[in-house]
C-alpha cells in the first residue's frame, strides 16, 4: 500500500518522537493536506506540522496537569476523585475532545484561505483572502486560548475548593484550614523570637563571621532546648548576623499576618454559622428562591430573564451556573452576604417573573 507524502512526513517525526503517538488526534492526513492547498506550495508539510502540533499540545497538557496535581496533593485539600491516574486520564480525554473541536474549526477556516503565490496574482480576490485569513488567525487564537486555560480549568474540577495555597471562604469548612494556618504562624512566630534572641548572641560571642563545629553544635543544642524542631534548625540559624543585619525574621510582619488570620478566622466562623442556620435561604413573593450551594450564594429565577436583568445581575458579581440548576451564584463571603442583603435581594423583589421566558 502506497503511503502518502504527508503520512511519510508524520511518520518521520514520530520516529524521532515516539512518545507522541498516543496523543495523535483522529485526523485524516490527506484531508488535512487538502485544507492547505489554496495557500501553501507545500501543503503536505503544513498538514504534518498541524497534526503533530495537536499531539504536542495534548502531551504538554498531560505533563503540566500531572505536575500540578502531584504538587497539590502534598497539601491537605478537598479533591473530587479517588484514583489520581484515572482522574488525569479523564481530564486529558476531555481536553483532547475540546482541542479536536477547535482544530476542526481551524481546518475549516484554513480551507477557505488562498494565496496569490499559489493561485497566481491575476484577478486575485484580495478582500476575500484577507477575510479568510483573519478567520483562520482567530481560529488559531482560540486554540491557544484553550491551551492556556486548560490546566487551570481542569484543576478547578479536580480540586473544587482550590489547591490549598489559599483558603477560600466559599470552601466547605474554611475555619478549620484558617485555624490550622493561624496555629502554624503563631508557632513559627515563637520560633522567630527564640532565634532572634539566641542566634545573634552566639555569633557575637564567637566574634567571627562563621561558627566552628563546636559553636554550631552548642547553638543547635540551645535552640533544641527552647523547642525548635531538629528538622527546622537550619532555617532559624541563618543568615550570619555579623555579615548582614539580623533581619531574617521580622516579628513585626509576623504579627501583622497573625492579626489578618485572626480576622479571617472570625469571618469564617460567622459564615459557617450562617450556612448551618440556613438564615440565607428563602423564597420571595415573586417565586424567586435563594440559598447557599457549594459555598456560594445561589439565586434561582425560575426562568430566563431579559438582557437588562442579566446585565444587572452581573454587575452584582453574580455568574450564571448551569451545573447548579441554572442558578446565579456568587462566592459566599462577608462582603457578598452584606451585598445580598443590602442590594441584591431588594433588586430581586422588584422583578416580574411572569415576563421570564
Amino acid at each position: 500500500m502506497k503511503i502518502s507524502l504527508v503520512q511519510q512526513k508524520i511518520n518521520a517525526i514520530l520516529e524521532e518522537n515516539p512518545s507522541l503517538k498516543v496523543y495523535l488526534g483522529d485526523f485524516n492526513a490527506e484531508e488535512v493536506e487538502r485544507c492547505f492547498h489554496g495557500q501553501s506550495q507545500s501543503p503536505e508539510r503544513r498538514a504534518a506540522i498541524f497534526i503533530i502540533d495537536f499531539a504536542q499540545r495534548v502531551q504538554a497538557f498531560e505533563v503540566n496537569l500531572t505536575k500540578a496535581v502531584t504538587a497539590t496533593l502534598k497539601s491537605n485539600v478537598v479533591k473530587s476523585f479517588t484514583d489520581t491516574d484515572e482522574a488525569i486520564k479523564e481530564q486529558v480525554e476531555r481536553f483532547k475532545v475540546a482541542l479536536k473541536g477547535k482544530a476542526d474549526a481551524q481546518l475549516a477556516a484554513e480551507s477557505r484561505c488562498i494565496s496569490w503565490h499559489v493561485t497566481g496574482p491575476a484577478r486575485f480576490p484580495k478582500a476575500k483572502a484577507e477575510k479568510a485569513n483573519k478567520s483562520a488567525r482567530d481560529a488559531a487564537d482560540n486554540i491557544s486560548d484553550l491551551c492556556k486555560k486548560a490546566v487551570k480549568r481542569a484543576m478547578k474540577q479536580l480540586f473544587p475548593e482550590g489547591d490549598g495555597t489559599i483558603t477560600k471562604m466559599s470552601s466547605s469548612n474554611p475555619s478549620v484550614a484558617i485555624k490550622a494556618e493561624l496555629e502554624t504562624q503563631q508557632r513559627n512566630h515563637e520560633f522567630m523570637k527564640i532565634a532572634n534572641r539566641h542566634v545573634p548572641k552566639a555569633y557575637v560571642a564567637a566574634g567571627t563571621e562563621k561558627l566552628n563545629a563546636e559553636q554550631t553544635q552548642k547553638l543547635k543544642a540551645t535552640l533544641l532546648e527552647k523547642g525548635i524542631p531538629e528538622t527546622e534548625l537550619e532555617i532559624y540559624m541563618e543568615p550570619n548576623p555579623i555579615k548582614v543585619t539580623w533581619g531574617r525574621f521580622s516579628t513585626e510582619n509576623s504579627n501583622a499576618k497573625i492579626r489578618r488570620l485572626k480576622g479571617r478566622l472570625a469571618e469564617a466562623i460567622k459564615l459557617e454559622e450562617t450556612r448551618s442556620e440556613g438564615s440565607l435561604e428563602g423564597e420571595l413573593e415573586n417565586g424567586i428562591t435563594y440559598g447557599i450551594v457549594d459555598g456560594r450564594i445561589a439565586i434561582w429565577l425560575g426562568g430566563k430573564p431579559g438582557k437588562d436583568i442579566t446585565s444587572a445581575l452581573r454587575k452584582f458579581s453574580l455568574k450564571f451556573s448551569p451545573s447548579r440548576n441554572n442558578a446565579w451564584v456568587r462566592a459566599h463571603t462577608a462582603n457578598a452576604e452584606a451585598a445580598f442583603k443590602r442590594s441584591i435581594k431588594p433588586f430581586l423583589e422588584t422583578l416580574d417573573t411572569s415576563t421570564f421566558a
